[in-house]
């Protein structure tokens, strides 16, 4: 084995080092951008859940009650 063979050796394998740490941490990154991209996503749902069932609520919670006359109004 040569110096310049070993030189070629160790930029190699020190290469493949390399490609297996970034890809770790490029795994990672991905992993948590995906994790808050649900938890805001899970957010905005159910914000616009709430808003939804509020104005179906208002909607179906009023009542029209036919009354015979004026003077019953208030009591």
């Amino acid at each position: 084995l040569t110096s310049e063979e070993a030189k070629d050796l160790l930029l190699y394998n020190v290469e493949q080092q390399i490609r297996q740490e970034t890809a770790s941490v490029i795994k990672n990154l991905e992993a948590e951008a995906r994790e808050e991209g649900n938890k805001r996503a899970k957010n905005i749902v159910s914000l616009a859940i709430q808003k939804c069932a509020a104005d179906v609520v208002s909607e179906t919670t009023v009542s029209v009650v036919a009354l015979p006359n004026d003077e019953m109004k208030g009591r």
